[in-house]
């Protein structure tokens, strides 16, 4: 993952006839760099169905984590079957000071009927992943909503 913002806009004045120029070497690069962070800023759908095999099974995986940053992601995550359904929100915060790791433990709140029905984020390599799991005896369609803050070291 790139830095957040490397090239700041000028702040002096330009002249009329200097705009066109200005728009293509500055602007246009600048607004590509508040795009690129926007993009890691997101809330994403996604949408699977597990078929009953009671392992947890990888919904999403994020970019890999750079070196020097800081991510909080929080996922909200709804599994449903015809007579089983449960909803979870759960949050972590993971770094990067050379091996990607996790700060503290993953908080999670959740409601579900008679489901037995599991979320959890994992490490592998330099990036994340979201898991889900279901009953083992259940089909479930699943839906998450995931949200990814990018934080850079400010030293």
């Amino acid at each position: 993952m790139l830095p957040t913002i490397s090239k700041q806009l000028r702040n002096k004045r330009i002249s009329s006839d200097d705009v066109p120029k200005w728009t293509g070497e500055e602007l246009l690069p600048f607004l590509q760099q508040i795009k690129r962070v926007l993009d890691e800023i997101y809330q994403a759908n996604f949408f699977t169905t597990t078929l009953a095999t009671g392992v947890f099974t990888t919904i999403w995986t994020s970019p890999d984590l750079a070196v020097g940053f800081d991510w909080f992601i929080e996922a909200h995550i709804t599994g449903h079957e015809a007579t089983a359904r449960s909803t979870f929100i759960i949050d972590a915060f993971f770094y990067n000071d050379g091996t990607v790791a996790q700060e503290g433990a993953t908080l999670a709140v959740y409601t579900q009927n008679t489901a037995s029905f599991d979320v959890q984020f994992l490490i592998v390599g330099n990036h994340i992943e979201l898991q889900v799991q279901d009953a083992g005896g259940l089909t479930v369609e699943w839906q998450a909503w995931i949200a990814l803050r990018e934080t850079p070291e400010t030293t």
